[in-house]
């Protein structure tokens, strides 16, 4: 996630620089308290933005560590496939052999 680094003005006309980048929900909420401080009219949508921001922050969480998840699995199904597919030949082969043993026992 990038840094948001934008300056915001208070109702009085004062900027408001964010001290460092905020790069997480956590330092996100701090900075919207301290610009709520300044301008407290922007209280009701501010907060709806933040609580929007949360709910997505967390469907992406959520979301990447189940793609994480599935590509694990994905990657565990094709080397069992692979595997599977190898042990397949083998018995094909053996099955071979084994038929041809016993296509000359019936006719010896």
């Amino acid at each position: 996630m990038g840094a948001i680094t934008a300056a915001c003005q208070s109702s009085d006309g004062t900027t408001i620089e964010p001290k460092i980048p905020v790069s997480t929900p956590v330092a996100l909420t701090a900075e919207f308290m301290k610009f709520l401080r300044y301008n407290d009219t922007l209280a009701t949508p501010a907060l709806k933005l933040l609580d929007l921001y949360l709910c997505m922050w967390d469907s992406y969480v959520v979301k990447s560590t189940r793609k994480l998840q599935l590509e694990e699995e994905q990657r565990q199904l094709q080397v069992s496939t692979k595997w599977l597919a190898s042990d397949s030949d083998i018995l094909m082969q053996i099955c071979s052999e084994q038929a041809l043993v016993l296509w000359y026992r019936s006719r010896g």
